[in-house]
């Protein structure tokens, strides 16, 4: 393990416990419901301290962070600043990176290679999240269209639809079929897991005061299910693993909710308005009809996509991004992710101090919603994160 990497997890939160993709059934009688404990230190300042580093040292943390957050390595003018000014430069050399070219590039491999989408095959374009982040990027844009967007982008920058052919407005990448292809399974379970580990960086079961569950009267047999015995009871072949083990109520009351979003969506990425998220009775559990899935839900509610994303109810997936950029995690979760991307860490392998991210998206977060640019010029100027990547051990 790296320096950095070992100082990073000094920082770091345990996580939370989660349901998802357990292979076995875990018992889960919990009454009440806890709420997952994560680690917090003290909130760091909102201004930016000084990190203590030295000359040499500010010049090897950006010559280390260029060719991937502007895809070249540092200029002569940029080290000679650096050699001059030390660390008081960085925050200001970052900030003009993100106003060049190359910046909007790494933003495209930033959300192609966080959602491992790109390209073209079999009639789909996979570069449509790719393109709207760069654009997002290039014009500094909030950050939030990502997915509020009501428009896609062609490679070559100009405006095109989105094409899961939904029939609202916005949503950004999570209406296009290469989100909604590359993510499909049974129940929804992939695509709403990806949402929410990619834009809020959770897991199930969420913090009780950040996710609503579903009532319990609403949900199939099965997810209301509080051990494996239940669920069997319920419904035998939930034991085949296709409902996360003991298809526990604690995660799935929250996971109802989410997946609803994406009932209407077939596997191909279509929207289908008759698509009602009933099971279909010859199939694979969690399959509905035409090449849908299966709803949380009884028939009646199965057919209606509305949700809870946090407390917020929402009409449709459009509506979800909404409520999905308006909650604090989604900018928390954009430095998180951005962090890990330019290391070469995929997400889970560092889980930061909760309170380090949210001090980032304060800051970045001051006179409104803010782009890419501007998350990265924050959290690359954070004091912690500077000692973390750059400093010498002891």
């Amino acid at each position: 393990m790296s320096r950095a990497l070992c100082a990073l997890v000094a920082l770091s939160a345990l996580g939370v416990a989660g349901c998802v993709g357990q292979a076995a059934p875990v018992p889960m009688d919990l009454a009440p419901i806890e709420t997952p404990v994560v680690h917090q230190s003290p909130k760091p300042e909102l201004g930016r301290p000084i990190a203590g580093l030295t000359k040499a040292e500010a010049e090897a943390y950006l010559q280390r962070l260029a060719p991937m957050v502007v895809q070249r390595v540092l200029t002569a003018g940029e080290r000679a600043r650096l050699q001059s000014e030390g660390e008081l430069a960085v925050a200001p050399i970052v900030e003009a990176w993100t106003k060049e070219p190359g910046f909007a590039e790494a933003a495209r491999l930033f959300v192609e290679t966080t959602l491992n989408v790109s390209g073209a095959k079999d009639g789909v374009d996979y570069s449509l999240p790719g393109n709207l982040a760069a654009v997002l990027a290039a014009q500094g844009r909030p950050w939030r269209e990502l997915v509020t967007s009501e428009l896609c982008y062609a490679r070559d920058g100009s405006p095109t639809a989105c094409d899961g052919d939904a029939p609202f407005k916005g949503g950004g990448l999570l209406t296009t079929r290469a989100y909604l292809k590359s993510r499909a399974s049974r129940f929804n379970l992939t695509r709403a897991s990806t949402m929410m580990r990619t834009f809020a960086c959770r897991a199930y079961p969420m913090e009780n005061n950040l996710q609503l569950r579903a009532p319990k009267a609403e949900l199939l047999g099965m997810f209301q299910a509080q051990s494996a015995a239940e669920a069997e009871a319920a419904d035998p072949r939930s034991v085949s693993g296709a409902a996360n083990g003991a298809a526990c109520y604690t995660c799935h009351g929250q996971f109802a909710y989410h997946s609803q979003l994406f009932v209407k969506f077939d596997e191909e990425g279509h929207y289908r308005a008759s698509a009602d998220g009933v099971q279909d009775p010859a199939g694979e559990l969690g399959r509905s009809l035409n090449g849908t899935m299966a709803s949380h839900f009884a028939p009646g509610r199965a057919a209606n996509e509305e949700a809870y994303v946090f407390s917020a109810k929402v009409a449709n997936l459009a509506e979800a991004g909404k409520a999905l950029a308006d909650n604090p995690t989604y900018v928390e979760c954009a430095a998180e992710f951005f962090l890990n991307w330019s290391l070469g860490l995929q997400w889970g392998i560092v889980d930061y101090d909760r309170n380090l991210m949210s001090a980032i998206a304060e800051r970045a977060r001051k006179g409104g919603d803010p782009s890419l640019g501007r998350i990265v010029v924050e959290l690359y100027s954070d004091a912690l994160v500077m000692k973390s990547l750059a400093k010498k051990e002891p």
